[in-house]
């Protein structure tokens, strides 16, 4: 399964337009998967992959419980490293 993952996130990070892709754990064990693309075209060529629909149906029930999908817009982007959130020394 894990070479299968693997096999996938190199199909993923192919996609003309992906940026990135994150996993994160909360304390009961369930998973956020974050996957990042510079437009909905992208995302569409992601979704539309047919390695990616062969995954779904061929191991997605045995890898995950269930899924969601939202997709969302990014209005705007800063870090802690923004002037507004430093101290001045």
């Amino acid at each position: 399964m894990e070479d299968a993952i693997a096999h996938l996130a190199g199909v993923l990070s192919a996609i003309d337009g992906f940026i990135a892709h994150r996993d994160y754990l909360a304390f009961d064990g369930e998973v956020l998967t974050l996957i990042e693309f510079a437009s909905t075209p992208a995302l569409d060529r992601w979704r539309d992959h047919p390695e990616h629909i062969l995954a779904k149906l061929r191991d997605g029930q045995r890898t995950m419980a269930s899924w969601t999908v939202e997709i969302g817009e990014v209005l705007e982007r800063y870090d802690s490293a923004h002037p507004r959130f430093t101290r001045e020394a």
